[in-house]
């Protein structure tokens, strides 16, 4: 994907050495983060992919709650999830739940902010994030456990056998209680004689997933993959609003089958999702105390490219993705993407085009057809010394709950239009001998921006609203040139303002978008051990688009240490370490030089943060020999 090709002359400013990292070949914003010894053993994929600039992270409390990501301040819709290339989510279909899916069954994590690959769809308004397995030879078994009830079990098996056959396994089982004490004010933000503190119940969860891959052939290549998660958890409900017996329950599958060729390659893949809410006690005001949806996807993706010698690479795509749900509705999306990658001299040119159709029938009729052009640029300025550039235009239609609802407490509205948006960034990116270093400027002006606005009968209605624009820097330091020192520093500062028509909101900061976002993380190594800590700052967001309910600023502190000895490692994790779970912010909203009142820190659409906890984990790993360690 966008591969960089050599000229003849002169080699000196053309030349990509052998360990160029992607983030300095391509000239899109792509950061890549190795599941690797730097990584903890009790990380969780939402904690390794908010590490990376522009990235924020929306969790609903603590081990294995809802975990979505947003880049750029995009919505989670408009962030697209792959799984070795296979959408989880095609064109925005719902939001990826990163916590269903174990940070160790993948080899690397790569987040592609706006410009993406041809192979990875390329029109997602936020951007792709790419979970990439790996074939290395390995057995690995892992447990945590820690503080909330907490219990957790990982398994990885990768072979390979003669003839090019190779098999991949991985599973995960998790088990947590969920019970921590968290601020309540009592929803009386003028009263703090009625605080108190109290233990958050209904808060368990129970999950279980399982992937497998089998891959054979050499001439032609065959791969079989299928990916199983089941969960089980309690809704707690925010802090002004909890529920103490509304219940959830999802199962999803996603199988694939791809053949590959040379650099033809065709897949068939296809998902089914089982949802169901349980809200027995009436305090959602569900229709019949329960909502039961079931929606499935088939899709057919054919890829092909050439290689133009020196002059770089050419790519086309053409794919088919249908989806349904119980109780009617339908879509069917099809798409031409056509790109490729020139080079010339010290400059790189990526350059592509997409038309995408859409056809929705149901409660209603919708089609409509979209050319989205876009154009990336990177320059060789150095020895190790890039600047790149992107830009173009890029959406997300509505997905079958927007169009159709689901018979509970969201309407459907079949009428409405896709959201589209204007992406664009600058950056300049220097590797040397200590590290890496890279800075850049990002901005995007969003159209139709769909969002959910509750009408009297307490039920959310999707609505098109106007535009939208972020405006933002970022940056990331990464410092590893001494073999026992290994620093990471990732900043993303962002403007963002709501220019719906809607005077309430119009000219508001968008909800649940940081304008600062800060993680760091320094770790001192030796043979056999790692210890180290990381600090995150996210500054308070608002929970609404009126900009009334600002959340405190959130500093999470943490330190770990690890031992290992032969294939076995020991891990402590110690998290949030200061403890903090409240925070001060204005008593009144409309006068923020006012009184100050304590609140409870929360996330997404109000769940408490969790307070100090502790974890430890044991990893056993043995490798094959020859692989790498």
């Amino acid at each position: 994907m966008l591969a960089l090709a050599a000229a003849e002359e002169p080699v000196e400013t053309v030349i990509v050495r052998p360990d160029t990292p992607l983030e300095a070949r391509s000239p899109a914003s792509v950061t890549v983060l190795d599941v690797d010894g730097s990584t903890p053993e009790g990380e969780n994929l939402a904690g390794l992919v908010g590490r990376a600039s522009g990235v924020a992270v929306t969790r609903l409390g603590g081990l294995g709650d809802l975990a979505s990501i947003s880049l750029r301040g995009s919505s989670a819709r408009q962030v697209e999830v792959y799984l070795d290339g296979v959408p989880l989510n095609p064109d925005g279909s719902g939001a990826v739940d990163l916590s269903e899916l174990p940070l160790r069954a993948f080899e690397r994590v790569e987040i592609w902010r706006g410009n993406a690959p041809v192979g990875l769809g390329g029109t997602a308004m936020g951007g792709v994030v790419n979970l990439v397995t790996g074939d290395t030879p390995i057995v690995a078994v892992a447990g945590t456990a820690g503080s909330f009830g907490s219990s957790q079990l990982r398994g990885l098996v990768s072979t390979q056998g003669p003839r090019g056959v190779s098999v991949w396994a991985s599973g995960q089982v998790l088990a947590t209680t969920g019970r921590f004490t968290w601020f309540d004010d009592r929803g009386t933000r003028f009263d703090p004689d009625d605080d108190l503190w109290r233990v958050r119940a209904n808060d368990d969860t129970r999950l279980g997933s399982l992937q497998g891959r089998v891959r054979f052939g050499q001439d032609v290549r065959f791969t079989v993959f299928d990916s199983l998660v089941a969960r089980e958890e309690g809704v707690p409900g925010p802090t002004a609003a909890p529920s103490g017996a509304v219940r959830y329950g999802t199962t999803r599958n996603l199988a694939v089958l791809q053949v590959e060729r040379g650099m033809l390659r065709a897949r068939v893949h296809h998902r089914i999702r089982g949802q169901t809410l349980r809200d027995p006690a009436a305090e959602l005001d569900i229709p019949g105390g329960m909502d039961v949806t079931r929606t499935q996807s088939l899709g057919l993706d054919l890829q092909d490219g050439l290689t133009l010698g020196a002059w770089g690479s050419a790519t086309a795509l053409v794919s088919l993705a249908y989806d349904a749900r119980s109780g009617g509705g339908e879509r069917l999306v099809s798409r031409v993407h056509l790109g490729g990658t020139g080079v010339f001299g010290p400059l790189t040119l990526a350059p592509a085009v997409a038309s995408v159709r859409i056809a929705s029938r149901g409660a209603g009729e919708s089609t409509g057809t979209v050319v989205l052009p876009r154009l990336g640029a990177l320059v060789r300025v150095a020895d190790r010394t890039v600047v790149k550039a992107n830009a173009g235009r890029y959406f997300r239609p509505p997905d079958l709950t927007e169009l159709f609802g689901n018979r509970g407490a969201i309407a459907g509205r079949p009428d409405l239009r896709p959201e589209r948006g204007t992406n664009g960034d600058l950056a300049v990116r220097v590797d040397r001998g200590w590290g890496s270093l890279e800075l850049g400027g990002f901005g995007s002006v969003s159209e139709d921006l769909v969002v959910y606005v509750q009408n009297a009968q307490r039920v959310s209605v999707p609505t098109n609203l106007g535009a939208a624009t972020v405006a933002g820097t970022e940056g990331a330091l990464a410092w590893t040139g001494l073999p026992w020192l290994d620093a990471r520093t990732n900043l993303t500062l962002q403007h963002t303002v709501d220019r719906a028509d809607e005077p309430a909101y119009a000219g508001r900061r968008l909800p649940r978008l940081p304008w600062i976002a800060l993680h760091q993380q320094t770790a001192v190594q030796g043979r056999g051990w790692r210890v180290g800590q990381t600090f995150s700052l996210t500054d308070g967001v608002f929970l609404d688009p009126a900009n009334l309910e600002r959340q405190p600023t959130r500093p999470v502190l943490g330190v770990f240490g690890r031992v290992e000895r032969g294939g076995t490692a020991v891990e402590l994790d110690l998290r949030n370490v200061t403890n903090i779970r409240t925070g001060t912010v204005p008593v009144n909203p409309f006068d923020p030089d006012g009184p100050r009142g304590r609140r409870a820190i929360t996330d997404f659409v109000g769940y408490p943060l969790p307070g100090r906890s502790v974890w430890l984990s044991v990893r056993w790993a043995e490798r094959s020999r020859g692989s790498p360690p």
